[in-house]
């Protein structure tokens, strides 16, 4: 089996991921082009979702001057600026004033302009799991801080609103494997604002509690298992970054082991 966390390389892949699979008797975690291509546009994703009936921030084509000028006269500033294509929250900026708003669309590639949704402290990432055999199967939702456009803080928490939601949009569509949501529930409720048909940056958090995807997708395509729905437990998880310093003689390995990427074994036997 074949997982798949990067959106270029799916975009690659996915035309050929027939011919792929015969040749090796691999199986690929890909969905359809259309559907890969149609959600990697956030603009395109807002707009499918919100023909649906399914609750979306307020967005318009920042290239569109007619559009953003009715846009302003809805929303006050600050307002979110991103484009419609990448991930990891790169050149996505909160706008404060109109000059700002004017350099950064000409500074970001296709850029789409979008209400601020708040509070900041209530967004959420959803892992939703759906087999291609027999259709939902459950799903696991974090309440989220976001850092390096990453995870880095995150809550599990039980939201029926936020559940029926996303089951509801997962299941409106025609993909299948790990879905990933992103959303913030405002004053007004859930808004969606951008779906991901990938395992995600979370996926080893989501599989601490209890929400393994590989696994799934494992038992699901290649061994096709019967599938359970999976028991979520709660907890809490933190990523975080370290640096040591030290200075010459405290390092035990040496420069000639430093020199050939380090000693081998634990860190606290070596420093």
């Amino acid at each position: 089996m074949v997982c798949f966390g990067s959106e270029i390389e799916m975009r690659r892949v996915a035309p050929h991921r027939a011919e792929i699979e015969r040749a090796t008797g691999s199986r690929l975690v890909l969905n359809e082009p259309d559907h890969l291509e149609a959600f990697m546009d956030k603009w395109t994703t807002v707009r499918t979702l919100r023909d649906r009936g399914f609750p979306v921030p307020d967005s318009v084509l920042a290239t569109d001057p007619g559009a953003v000028a009715a846009f302003l006269t809805r929303h006050d500033l600050p307002v979110v600026l991103k484009p419609r294509h990448g991930s990891g929250s790169t050149n996505v900026y909160v706008v404060r004033s109109l000059r700002e708003l004017e350099v950064l669309t000409e500074y970001v590639v296709e850029p789409l302009l979008q209400e601020l949704l708040l509070p900041d402290v209530e967004e959420y990432t959803v892992g939703v799991y759906k087999s291609p055999r027999s259709g939902y199967l459950g799903q696991i939702v974090f309440r989220r801080e976001l850092g390096a456009g990453l995870t880095y803080k995150a809550e599990v928490v039980r939201d029926p609103e936020i559940e029926a939601t996303c089951r509801n949009v997962v299941e409106s569509f025609d993909v299948w494997g790990p879905i990933n949501l992103q959303l913030r529930k405002t004053a007004a409720g859930v808004r969606i604002f951008e779906i991901n048909l990938r395992f995600s940056s979370s996926v080893v958090m989501r599989s601490c509690f209890g929400f393994n995807e590989p696994e799934l997708a494992l038992r699901d395509l290649v061994l096709e298992e019967p599938l359970t729905p999976p028991a979520i437990r709660p907890g809490y998880a933190f990523r975080y970054w370290d640096e040591i310093y030290l200075e010459p003689g405290q390092y035990a390995g040496g420069e000639a082991a430093f020199d050939q990427g380090g000693p081998k074994g634990t860190r606290s036997d070596n420093f």
